[in-house]
């Protein structure tokens, strides 16, 4: 028998790798993630690939959303209330979040949908002439 060193496995040989593991306590959270479901080849695992556009739940968040967030959950465009205050002031919050997070100037804007990716890719194609609204189409 050859004396060999013992070697200690590369990340892609041991039981998880250290993305997965680190990853791990996070995937656990998102609601639904290990959901399954009858399909016309039996009981099969939900696989979701469409992150991009609008992600899962995550049970944390969700918490949040539910216990702080959803008793003050108001219009933004009154301040006559404290409901509508809170709104308003957890709207540009989180709008000075986003611009920090993305390094954005004073000057630089952040453009809102409101209704997700997919609305502010149109948006933005719409601002820029790249896009014609859809109703629109069959003119000109």
């Amino acid at each position: 028998m050859k004396n060999q060193k013992s070697r200690k496995p590369s990340p892609s040989c041991s039981p998880k790798a250290p993305l997965e593991e680190y990853f791990s306590p996070y995937r656990e959270r998102i609601v639904g993630q290990d959901w399954h479901f009858q399909g016309v080849e039996g009981r099969q695992k939900l696989v979701y690939a469409d992150w991009t556009a609008s992600g899962r739940l995550y049970q944390p968040i969700e918490n949040t959303l539910s216990q702080k967030v959803g008793p003050l959950v108001a219009n933004t465009h009154t301040e006559s209330n404290v409901s509508g205050s809170s709104m308003t002031m957890a709207y540009h919050e989180a709008r000075q979040i986003i611009k920090d997070h993305v390094n954005a100037k004073k000057e630089d804007i952040l453009i809102s949908a409101g209704s997700g990716m997919t609305a502010l890719i149109n948006k933005l194609q719409r601002i820029l002439g790249l896009r014609v609204p859809e109703k629109y189409e069959n003119f000109g």
